[in-house]
């Protein structure tokens, strides 16, 4: 859904300023039992842009009270962040997939007016019955998304920016308590800390009565060998995949737009919009 509108402005005086924004007042502009606010219709031609850049739109509005007529509009958002974090072992055997993972979504800054327009009384189109107006708020350069993902270099810069300094051994940890013999195997010999022979001489096994096969083991003495070398490895040494040299590690950080258009009367009386949501990249 791409339909392209020209952005051009209608009114005199539009007042753009992320930096002197107003905080939103439940109290101011509520509609009370008796009263009709104005009326308000609002669309955009695309609910992605790239931070920095202004959001286009088009609005129509008229208000429904005799004697009362459109004085200016508002637009309002507030800004969400949603953090997508992945870091997983591709060292495992094939029998465990192992990856830690979260997803947190906050409010950035609360809703606040962004944008103020002056009514043009000449904007009134008599086919659709109501005031036009076709024009843009701004977005912060500030917000731009953020990614990291499967890089190729190891950044510790951008590690520390992006995940918690106790990530690394709380992964460590929760993967060796999900590693038998199998996955111990798997680690070490792709890390060169062992070789399949050297292997063969650290397990043991025991006969399954259900399979009629054998469960493998490391031998009791030669666990400290084992736990001491997993101990040793760097945390960005368990992520690197071998095969593809990269690392297993993924950041994303996403802004959000949540906006509303709001039309006020010579009353004070808001007439509000349904809610935009609109992707910053």
């Amino acid at each position: 859904m791409k339909t392209s509108f020209k952005s051009a402005t209608l009114f005199a005086g539009v007042l753009f300023g992320l930096a002197s924004c107003t905080e939103y007042d439940m109290v101011d502009n509520v509609v009370r039992v008796g009263q009709m606010a104005p009326t308000v219709y609002w669309e955009l031609p695309s609910n992605s842009v790239a931070a920095g850049e202004d959001v286009e739109f088009k609005a129509q509005y008229y208000t429904n009270e005799e004697g009362v007529v459109a004085d200016h509009l508002e637009v309002w958002y507030l800004i969400n962040n949603n953090v997508n974090t992945s870091v997983s072992c591709p060292l495992v055997s094939s029998t465990l997939a192992f990856t830690m993972a979260t997803n947190v979504t906050n409010v950035t800054r609360d809703n606040e007016k962004v944008a103020t327009y002056l009514h043009n009384p000449n904007s009134w189109d008599n086919t659709k019955r109501a005031y036009q107006l076709d024009t843009t708020f701004s977005t912060s350069k500030t917000l731009a998304a953020i990614s990291w993902a499967t890089p190729e270099t190891w950044d510790q810069e951008k590690f520390d920016t992006y995940f918690p300094a106790t990530l690394p051994q709380t992964f460590k940890d929760s993967l060796y308590k999900k590693c038998n013999y199998a996955e111990f195997r798997s680690i070490l010999i792709k890390l060169n800390l062992m070789t399949p022979e050297r292997f063969e001489g650290i397990k043991d096994s025991v006969k399954n009565p259900n399979t009629g096969g054998f469960d493998y083991f490391i031998k009791t003495d030669s666990m400290p060998i084992v736990k001491g070398m997993y101990d040793n490895t760097k945390f960005s040494d368990l992520i690197l995949d071998p095969s593809s040299g990269t690392y297993n590690i993924e950041y994303s950080k996403i802004y959000t737009l949540t906006a509303t258009l709001k039309a006020i009367d010579s009353k004070g009386i808001a007439g509000i919009t349904d809610k935009k949501e609109i992707e910053l990249r």
